[in-house]
């Protein structure tokens, strides 16, 4: 067999070594209860964990209608000055960084502060523009004080001043100007105050102005006596902690001070803000500028901003299958995915206690109006209602993913529960693979290895020693990286060759995909640190090896060992997690120190058990072998690169966790095997009923 040096600066040059691999290529919880379809649903686009930030920047055509959600209906608070524009943050603990009269001073500042938290105000000050800069909003003033203290040092500042949402009631009015003209009274002689929507005991909306943004109440009383001092006539009035409020402050964006942005802090005490659009849909920013239909309601949830977009239940479902398969697809696999997505919105229930689902991965891909398309729009209509029931006349939990890599999964290998409608089964879905590029495997001339995609490279009549083809690269600035497969944020360009490059090809590979793939070479390290965040043990000392010691019926992994020792998981589809986020856990582990060296009368050489040093002979001289990677091809011409130090590869099949349907597979079951719907969902769903619901 051969084998390639490929240390910086080395020639390539030919050995002859037998080789032999050591590597063999080979549910839980109950249901809330069910909505009606009849109703709106309510889906959560920030709550908790999942994308939550500290504000809300709403935009629509036309103009927006802002008003709160009480026991009683909607009532419309801001209509006689629509904006196109609005930001919306709790009234919480925030940061006071610095007023300046310099705008781009302002703008520097608030783009330094993290996480995107950073706000601008523009006020009038005795006939100057003035401009602050905040971070927040804060939940407590624990947390405040944390961040102040990580500003400080980042900004190097340390003048900065905690806020707060107590305040003390300065007038009252019908008008909105003359809450406008005591606002810029005050603010002649030094005296923040804010124009507050609120409503009187009979219910009508007046305009307040309002002064504190205290911390506590101590610090409110020290305000008083300041305001009174320079005001004596102003009588000061305390807060109804309880009431809905808007504090409304005019936002700027750090690119544009010329157009200002009505910033609403509404009352962090369970309030419910709900924002309407007549002409258009309602694009939120922070959710990657994407529009929604319905209605936006923002509120507090668990000391957090909480944004949920309420919409009619079936054009809920026209985001939904757009997003998780796209219109190109044929109709009866969009039906198909219709009826589980309709399915798996129903039988939750009210899931998140204020919204009935989210619009992630965690429940059901949803991305609003934006990917909206006629084809899968009618795909919806034309099963509308339609839903899946278990024997027992129960809606089911119908598991769906992107791709089962041949097999779907048994229950057991995923949740260790059994699932009654659920086993495993061939599934068609290497159609996922159509079309896509070949991606050569290549040596640099530095001894670099990696991927290349094939348009970028030519064929050659040269070899090198060791017989492999020499290829030249087409273009310039290509990047190489360590896996087949563009993704910058985790598989970055490792190398870059142009016009004229000679490579070495080792072979061809298809671009990784749902169907199968092949992730970077990990150093043990960093897959330890993976591994050691997601279990419910600790692997401790060096990561040495990583060995599968049990597959379930489709292969899956059940169980791994990390030095020996069983990486405790949750349950097995936690491993997808465990490994730095594989696509699923139908997969093989290389370990590229790992592999056995045959010498003369049968006699074997483990590496990196044994004590031996590999010898390699290179133009006719003998010397350890020093280089951090070789490559070893076997009698059947297989190629394998390894390494003197552990590295791990993760080689597998599938996408997602592989219970139920397979929507690469529901496509293909479609486009070239002719199913319909009915067929489809009987195939990846046993035992079920498809039945029509009111």
């Amino acid at each position: 067999m051969s084998l390639i040096r490929t240390g910086k600066g080395m020639k390539f040059g030919l050995v002859f070594v037998m080789f032999f691999s050591t590597i063999l290529f080979q549910f839980s919880g109950k249901a809330h209860a069910a909505k009606s379809i009849k109703e709106d649903i309510r889906v959560a686009l920030m709550i908790q964990s999942l994308h939550t930030k500290p504000s809300a920047t709403l935009v629509a055509n036309g103009g927006l209608e802002v008003g709160i959600k009480a026991s009683t209906g909607i009532k419309k608070w801001v209509s006689e000055d629509v904006s196109e524009k609005v930001k919306v943050s709790l009234d919480q603990y925030m940061l006071k960084i610095k007023e300046t009269s310099d705008f781009n001073e302002a703008a520097l500042l608030s783009e330094k502060v993290e996480d995107g938290t950073g706000f601008i105000f523009k006020l009038n000050r005795d006939g100057n523009t003035r401009y602050q800069v905040y971070a927040g909003t804060y939940a407590s003033i624990s947390e405040a004080k944390s961040i102040k203290s990580s500003l400080e040092k980042s900004l190097n500042q340390s003048d900065i001043i905690i806020t707060g949402p107590n305040y003390l009631s300065a007038a009252s009015y019908d008008r909105k100007k003359d809450a406008e003209n005591l606002i810029s009274d005050l603010s002649g002689v030094g005296i923040d105050s804010y124009l507050v929507y609120e409503e009187n005991n009979k219910g009508e909306l007046m305009y307040s102005v309002w002064v504190g943004e205290a911390v506590d109440q101590s610090d409110l009383t020290d305000i008083r006596n300041e305001i009174t001092s320079s005001f004596p006539g102003l009588e000061l009035k305390s807060i109804e902690a309880a009431s809905p409020y808007l504090v409304v402050r005019n936002g700027l964006s750090p690119n544009d001070k010329n157009s200002t942005i009505p910033h609403y802090f509404i009352n962090a005490n369970g309030q419910k803000l709900w924002i309407t659009s007549d002409l258009s849909d309602i694009k939120i920013e922070e959710k990657y500028n994407r529009s929604y239909r319905g209605h936006i309601e923002i509120t507090q949830y668990k000391d957090r901003l909480a944004v949920v977009n309420e919409l009619p239940f079936e054009q809920y479902l026209y985001s939904v299958v757009s997003t998780e398969m796209g219109s190109e697809w044929p109709s009866e696999a969009l039906k198909a995915q219709a009826i589980a997505a309709r399915t798996y919105a129903l039988q939750l229930g009210m899931k998140y206690e204020i919204a009935h689902i989210s619009d992630t991965t965690y429940d059901q891909a949803y991305k609003g109006s934006s990917v909206e398309d006629t084809h899968v729009t009618n795909a919806v209509k034309e099963t509308e209602g339609i839903v899946l029931k278990a024997s027992n006349g129960e809606l089911i939990i119908p598991f769906y993913y992107s791709n089962a890599g041949g097999l779907t999964a048994a229950p057991s290998e995923i949740w260790y529960s059994p699932i009654d409608y659920v086993e495993s089964v061939p599934s068609p879905d290497d159609i996922a693979e159509e079309g896509l590029l070949l991606w050569d495997h290549v040596v640099l001339a530095d001894g670099t290895i990696g991927y290349i995609r094939t348009d970028f490279t030519g064929k050659t009549s040269k070899t090198n020693s060791a017989g492999f083809p020499i290829v030249k690269v087409t273009d310039n600035q290509i990047n190489v990286r360590q896996a087949p497969f563009v993704n910058n944020d985790i598989n970055a360009p490792i190398a870059k060759v142009s016009t004229g490059d000679q490579l070495i090809l080792l072979e061809q590979v298809i671009e990784s995909n749902s169907y199968r793939w092949i992730t970077k070479p990990y150093s043990a390290d960093e897959l330890l640190e993976s591994i050691n965040n997601t279990s419910n043990n600790v692997i401790t000392g060096e990561l040495k090896s990583l060995e599968i010691t049990d597959r379930g019926p489709s292969g899956r992994v059940l169980e791994i060992e990390a030095n020996g020792t069983v990486i405790e998981v949750s349950y097995p589809d936690r491993y997808r997690t465990a490994l730095s986020s594989v696509r699923s856990t139908r997969f093989e582990i290389d370990q590229t120190n790992n592999y056995t060296v045959l010498g003369v009368n049968g006699n074997t050489i483990e590496f990196p058990d044994s004590d031996e040093r590999l010898h390699v002979i290179d133009s006719g001289s003998t010397s350890e072998k020093t280089d951090t990677d070789f490559i070893v091809l076997n009698g059947d011409n297989h190629i394998r690169v390894l390494t003197e130090e552990p590295q791990f590869r993760i080689i597998g099949y599938g996408y997602g966790h592989g219970l139920g349907m397979s929507q690469w597979g529901a496509r293909q079951l479609a486009e070239f095997v002719g199913y319909d719907y009915q067929e489809i969902l009987k195939y990846y769903y046993k035992d079920v009923n498809i039945e029509k619901v009111d």
